[in-house]
């Protein structure tokens, strides 16, 4: 079995892992995944196919092609190195097509035109005197110049419709396509009201024509004239795919820039990480073992193998299975995983903690608990230690010294603490990287430093391009260069924290926007400030899915594998542009309710609340700025808080660069405040614990014999969760419809 704990062992001799048969069944299974992830996600509200860097959906389909798939093979099996590069494709993709991109950026395509009219937050740049300051464009129904017009029949097609639905009854509107007859025969034209069109091909419904066949329905015969007009057909409206096709290319210089930083990113950071620094990759190295080569003789790789492992498996299936059948109604009991301690710590004291609710809410993860049972002993530790000790600080000293501390203080200090871990993820890769720099500046004779140097020339190029973007579309140029700064930072923190601490599950603690817009501030005008927030209302808005962090995973398989590394970044690039296109392209057709899911019937997506704060937290504070003016108080509170956090982040990365003994690591403090913690705190604590005595009482030995135990409740998790995903995307197309969808994830 693959040691969590060790780099990659070279890849077998003789064994090509890009081959034309690993690249056609990634991109066939990347472009099925993406087409069906926003249907499962945000259609169905059933669980999430990613939603973490260790996704379900993944991690399912390499449970399954290394025990029941590959095995039936025989002679044509895949070797693990084919494996590895499928299983990266689909890892790379999970950055795209769902929460990652597309569950954002068609909403936030159109989202201004009907948020500036229904969001309080906004009401300044919604006034008739007030130009809005997006960019032309990227946006749709937001004229060129003024406000959009709601009642104009174009704003109710574009827009209306995408956040409602498109009238799918058959009365004749604004862009449905009609069929009537009369006395000179039968004619079809495309409705339009208030649009110029080809008088050969389009009716205008302000005509004498048009307003007598205006809301009729289908069979209807109406008088016009001398002759009688009968409706014999009517075809609604359809998704307004051109107007959707000219925002989306005004995007694509913002967004195909960002994916190339982060693929260019990922590979720079490959050598030092898996090689100089020895990170162990906990996630990547999990799904490696399950890719593993089987013994000659053998058709199962050693890990299903192991009894040990199928122990672990065992236990998550027993337990999970209860709850879900439980949820359905098939048994009356479920083996309890969430141990709610509200009430009992109810007094005031303890109604001062930080995050009450989530502190006394003990949950289990199996995969949480799993991953943390491979991390070293201070990371482990600190995962947990940190947000125990916020919530501690808190309760003692609002309730004995009065303090005026708020939710938001730590997540402000948390991402002040971020700025400070790029630094020092760049200073210990320091040599390492100078000498790529130099490379690409000067050029270098060692072939690894001459890809590396490639991959530095590149990123350089696609950040200078990320800039001149924003600068071109009304940015100030040096907000433009921090913005730029900020995003590929706050990327390059994450991706450390996926390669280091392996954590599957992980969200800001505060909205990029806001750290922005608090470091360039809000006195420049607003149409100067939106440029350098869009990255950050789309790529970098949720980051429970980034390109980076997946990247980096997929480059820990393709290292283990052997790819050369430019085919491996191109293929990267090419999946993470199809499953945007082909992603987006269902999302927009479900939003629009143009989609059969099942027996015929248009779905529309149920959103939630979540994507207009990301316009919300971009551009309420330059409304409210502009109408009440900017609070210094607020402002400095702000500040001093970032610089709190960058300073203990600085005292414990240092700490541990100079003292051997010191036991906390500075990634815990950086997710203590994260909404993603809340929620699974209890469960780092547990693999913690469990390593921790294993150690303690048994040594390495029973450690390392415990292993496949572990992740066997990773995979048995997987495997149910992943069997009820695959049931609640299944079984609406049979008319099946169940009480709920039982989700186990920390989600």
């Amino acid at each position: 079995m693959t040691d969590p704990d060790q780099p990659p062992a070279a890849p077998v001799p003789g064994k090509r892992a890009l081959t034309a048969r690993a690249v056609t069944v990634g991109i066939l299974a990347s472009a099925a995944v993406a087409a069906v992830t926003p249907i499962n996600d945000w259609y169905l509200q059933n669980t999430y196919v990613y939603s973490q860097y260790l996704p379900i959906g993944v991690f399912l389909l390499v449970v399954v092609l290394g025990a029941v798939i590959n095995p039936l093979l025989g002679r044509r099996r895949f070797a693990t190195g084919e494996l590895s590069v499928i299983v990266g494709m689909l890892l790379v993709l999970g950055g795209v097509v769902s929460s990652g991109l597309n569950r954002v950026l068609p909403p936030v395509i159109a989202g201004p035109a009907r948020l500036l009219k229904i969001d309080p937050a906004l009401a300044h740049f919604a006034k008739p005197d007030v130009q809005p300051p997006f960019p032309h464009g990227m946006f749709l129904g937001m004229p060129e110049q003024g406000q959009p017009n709601e009642n104009d029949p174009e704003y109710r097609y574009l827009i209306d419709g995408f956040h409602t639905g498109l009238p799918r009854s058959a009365i004749v509107r604004h862009r449905s396509t009609i069929t009537w007859t009369d006395r000179s025969g039968a004619h079809t034209a495309l409705a339009l009201d208030g649009v110029v069109g080809d008088p050969a091909t389009t009716i205008d419904l302000r005509s004498p024509l048009g307003r007598a066949l205006d809301g009729q329905k289908l069979g209807a015969m109406v008088r016009f004239g001398d002759d009688d007009v009968t409706v014999i057909a009517i075809e609604p409206a359809g998704v307004p795919w051109s107007a959707w096709l000219r925002a989306a290319l005004a995007w694509v210089p913002l967004i195909g820039g960002a994916m190339v930083c982060a693929v260019a990113m990922a590979a720079l950071v490959r050598r030092q990480w898996i090689h100089n620094e020895r990170l162990p990759f906990p996630i990547a190295t999990t799904i490696a073992a399950f890719l593993e080569e089987p013994e000659p003789g053998r058709r199962l790789a050693p890990i299903f193998r192991s009894r040990v492992f199928w122990a672990g498996f065992a236990l998550a299936v027993l337990v999970l299975l209860s709850k879900g059948l439980h949820i359905w109604g098939y048994i009356p009991l479920e083996i309890q995983t969430r141990f709610d301690l509200t009430k009992a710590f109810s007094g005031e004291f303890w109604y001062r903690a930080y995050t009450h609710w989530a502190l006394f809410t003990w949950q289990i993860y199996f995969s949480i608990i799993g991953i943390t049972f491979f991390l070293t002993a201070e990371l482990g530790f600190s995962l947990w230690f940190f947000f125990v000790l916020t919530n501690v600080m808190f309760m003692i000293g609002r309730h004995y010294f009065g303090l005026p501390l708020e939710y938001h203080h730590p997540s402000i200090a948390s991402m002040g603490g971020f700025g400070v871990q790029c630094l020092l993820i760049l200073w210990v890769g320091r040599t390492y990287y100078m000498s790529l720099l130099k490379a690409a500046l000067v050029g270098g004779k060692d072939p690894e430093t001459a890809i590396g140097a490639i991959y530095a020339r590149i990123l350089l190029l696609a950040a200078v391009g990320l800039v001149a973007v924003q600068v071109a579309l009304g940015a100030q140029a040096h907000h433009a260069v921090l913005a730029t700064l900020v995003y590929l930072g706050l990327m390059l923190v994450l991706a450390r924290l996926v390669a280091e601490a392996g954590i599957p599950f992980l969200t800001f603690p505060w909205s990029v926007n806001s750290l922005i817009l608090s470091l360039t501030g809000v006195g420049a005008p607003a149409a100067a400030l939106v440029p350098i927030t869009l990255l950050g209302m789309t790529l970098v808005a949720d980051s429970r899915e980034n390109v980076l962090p997946f990247a980096v995973n997929a480059e820990f398989l393709a290292e283990k594998a052997g790819v050369r590394r430019l085919p491996w970044s191109a293929l990267m690039l090419l999946v993470l542009a199809m499953g945007t296109v082909i992603a987006g392209v269902v999302l927009i057709a479900l939003d629009y309710g143009s989609v059969s899911i099942a027996n015929g019937a248009a779905g529309h997506v149920n959103r939630d609340w979540w994507w207009p704060s990301c316009l919300r937290d971009a551009v309420g504070p330059m409304a409210n700025a502009a109408s009440i003016g900017v609070n210094p108080e607020i402002e400095s509170e702000n500040h001093a808080a970032m610089l709190f956090g960058a300073l203990f982040t600085a005292a414990l990365g240092v700490a541990r660069l100079f003292l051997s003994w010191w036991p906390l690591h500075p990634l815990g403090y950086l997710i203590s405040s994260s909404w993603a913690t809340h929620m699974i705190w209890f469960s780092f604590f547990l693999g913690w614990l469990a390593k921790a005595l294993v150690m303690r009482y048994g040594g390495f030995t029973i450690y390392a014999r415990l292993k496949p135990f572990a992740l066997g409740l990773i995979a048995g998790e997987a495997v149910i969760a992943g069997a009820f995903l695959l049931a609640g995307l299944i079984l609406p197309l049979f008319d099946i419809t169940m009480p709920a969808n039982p989700k186990f994830l920390p989600n």
